[in-house]
């Protein structure tokens, strides 16, 4: 026979192979009991402090308490309902955690609740992987869409495009002959315009990579951008004060005018998101074998929803303006030269960009 002492370790350490977390509560005198587990899946160290409904709450994600308490009450009035919810907390190094919970309410012969058993798992590496699974999924379906919509626009310009350029051979009339090479030269416009858009959704370039100075494209291209806010109808006359921190860094793997657009991108969209003004703060420097570019701005900042999908084809929180492309458009380049590009931005903080572009290696 299995002695108790040994079977409530072998108990403990299922819990924490498991990463999971158990706990009981009394619902008559509140006394709480949280096992070894549930205070590290908590960011807490084992039984370093009284558990505690309230001192559990205030590590909860504010805007997620309202739904625990809820939950929790909507359990102890009806037997027909169960406690299962997903919440975030907030460990003391401010890192976030999706937590999943689950609870059963244990009830007298009257129906009086007596006694809450619950289980915690820290599901914070699942949800970032199905979020990257939804999001693969969801590029994949763009490219095939792009490539399904580009093949038959690009046929429908042809069959503009080609008998416009024969007739433009046989044409003599000055008059007629300007209108010809009007549809040709629109219909070529057109043409490039669709295949740049599919070679943006799919996260190409159309240019092999090469060596670019980081540093020189980006002084061009804030010379080729500099009072931008002050021509557009919606942010004229703001105060933008752009600052510059150039570290001395190595030649990058990309194209220059790949790069001078991504820099672009960053600036219209940092614009946009100060309409009262405000500061951008520009750095580069080598990290390991990348050359890490780092935008901010103090703008108006976005929410963690938000931030999550910013870098995918036709999102856009511009209602008026954009196709949502830009920063789609900017995080496919650096995919394909072999690079990465992360966000972090708080509502009414601003927004900080980070661009890790590859060290340029001859071979």
């Amino acid at each position: 026979m299995v002695k108790q002492e040994y079977l409530s370790d072998w108990v403990s350490r299922a819990q924490e192979i498991a990463h999971l977390g158990i706990w009981d509560q009394n619902p008559i005198s509140d006394e709480l009991w949280w096992s070894d587990e549930t205070f590290r899946i908590l960011g807490l160290e084992p039984q370093s402090i009284d558990p505690d409904f309230d001192a559990f709450l205030q590590l909860v994600y504010p805007e997620d308490r309202a739904t625990i308490v809820e939950q929790t009450e909507l359990s102890l009035e009806s037997d027909d309902h169960s406690y299962n919810v997903d919440y975030r907390i907030i460990w003391a190094d401010k890192s976030e955690h999706m937590i999943h919970e689950e609870a059963l309410v244990e009830r007298d012969e009257k129906g009086i609740p007596t006694k809450i058993t619950g289980i915690l798992q820290d599901i914070t590496e699942r949800k970032r992987m199905e979020r990257t699974l939804i999001r693969s999924e969801r590029l994949r379906v763009a490219s095939e869409l792009s490539a399904g919509m580009c093949h038959n626009l690009n046929n429908i310009l042809s069959g503009i495009s080609m008998p416009a350029q024969m007739l433009k051979r046989v044409t003599k009339d000055p008059e007629s002959l300007h209108d010809v090479e009007l549809i040709v030269s629109s219909s070529q416009r057109a043409i490039d315009l669709v295949r740049q858009l599919h070679l943006s959704v799919c996260g190409q370039t159309g240019k092999s990579p090469y060596a670019v100075d980081l540093n020189e494209a980006l002084e061009q291209t804030l010379q080729l951008t500099q009072g931008y806010w002050e021509q557009q109808p919606h942010t004229r006359g703001i105060d933008i004060d752009v600052r510059a921190e150039l570290g001395e860094i190595l030649a990058i793997c990309g194209t220059e005018s790949g790069v001078q657009e991504i820099i672009a991108n960053l600036i219209f969209n940092a614009v946009d998101a100060m309409p009262e003004g405000g500061d951008i703060g520009i750095r580069t420097q080598i990290e390991d074998e990348f050359v890490r570019l780092s935008f901010s701005d103090t703008g108006i900042g976005m929410d963690e929803e938000t931030s999550r999908k910013v870098f995918e084809p036709f999102f856009t929180t511009k209602m008026d303006i954009g196709a949502g492309l830009g920063l789609s458009s900017l995080h496919g380049m650096l995919t394909h030269w072999g690079g990465k590009a992360e966000v972090e931005s708080t509502p009414g903080e601003g927004t900080t960009f980070t661009l890790y572009f590859p060290v340029w290696q001859e071979e």
